[in-house]
């Protein structure tokens, strides 16, 4: 997830007892032509591992290029996945993430070219297909399949949904059936137990969770955050800004930490005074005065 599966969070949500930690999609070209700037989105903690780094793009030789970076690299992680669902039009419409599902020769020699250099685990996640009327998950997960890919994640919507209209997991299950690797469900799932469920009725190898565990992280847990007191939820949100203080630095961490703090007190009525004085935080220090416990006696 793009702006929200950073190092920070990430951190957050395998100590709550995510699986697996997936960085930020990032441009395969930039991972090799920006190294700078790319390396908050691939930069990972040991503790993290199994970690695997998402890539999407359409041209075989840069993905080829970044993987051959990111083996020479400190941080060399387990995998790479091919993001082949953002559906987000600057992307796809570019041929890269769900755009490659309308190219299936492309997909699969990209694959192909990185299955070639034995150098990780390689997967994918895909959508249905592009559209309702051209629903083509079948025939891409077979592709990647029969290039060597090792699993495959399905988000049961078309890119032409986005993420309207209700994730079809019947899809998915017909996904597992068809191929013999792995398969991962994704879509539409709102806690643990829903996650096991599906799970279990699709034989599947597991679920990934994506816009239920934003400002969530207890639902890896377990645990339904309406359920807990607002002091049971404090001490993880000021963990977390302070791990995002330290990995962008006070100002910076106080601005990218506002998108997390709507979602973390999204079940809660907060006051416009309060609201003004915690979206008002310049700086990290300011903003962890914000959330002490008194602050929020109203809320228990």
């Amino acid at each position: 997830m793009a702006g929200y599966s950073d190092l920070p969070y990430r951190l957050i949500a395998r100590e709550m007892g995510s699986a697996v930690s997936f960085t930020e999609f990032s441009p395969a070209v930039t991972v090799t032509h920006k190294p700078v700037q790319e390396q908050k989105r691939i930069v990972f903690h040991e503790s993290e591992r199994p970690v695997i780094v998402q890539l999407f793009g359409n041209e075989p030789a840069q993905f080829v290029r970044a993987a051959l970076y990111l083996a020479e690299t400190d941080f060399r992680p387990e995998g790479i996945d091919i993001n082949m669902g953002c559906s987000v039009q600057r992307v796809s419409s570019r041929g890269s993430g769900a755009g490659l599902l309308k190219n299936i020769p492309l997909a699969a020699r990209i694959a192909s070219e990185l299955v070639k250099l034995n150098l990780f685990a390689i997967s994918a996640k895909i959508r249905l297909g592009w559209d309702d009327a051209s629903k083509n998950y079948l025939e891409v997960a077979t592709a990647l399949e029969s290039e060597g890919v090792r699993t495959v994640s399905v988000h049961a919507r078309t890119k032409s949904q986005g993420y309207k209209g209700s994730a079809d997991w019947d899809a998915i299950g017909e996904v597992a059936q068809k191929v013999k690797i792995p398969v991962f469900g994704n879509g539409d799932l709102q806690s643990h137990e829903d996650a096991q469920t599906r799970i279990r009725q699709h034989r599947l190898r597991g679920a990934l969770i994506g816009r239920a565990a934003m400002g969530n992280p207890w639902i890896f847990l377990g645990k339904n955050k309406s359920d807990m007191a607002l002091s049971e939820r404090l001490p993880t949100i000021r963990r977390h800004l302070s791990l995002m203080a330290n990995f962008y630095g006070s100002a910076m961490a106080a601005r990218l930490f506002r998108k997390h703090l709507t979602a973390y007190l999204s079940d809660l009525d907060i006051s416009p005074q309060l609201r003004s004085k915690l979206f008002s935080a310049v700086t990290a220090e300011g903003l962890r005065s914000c959330l002490a416990e008194d602050c929020f006696s109203d809320y228990e």
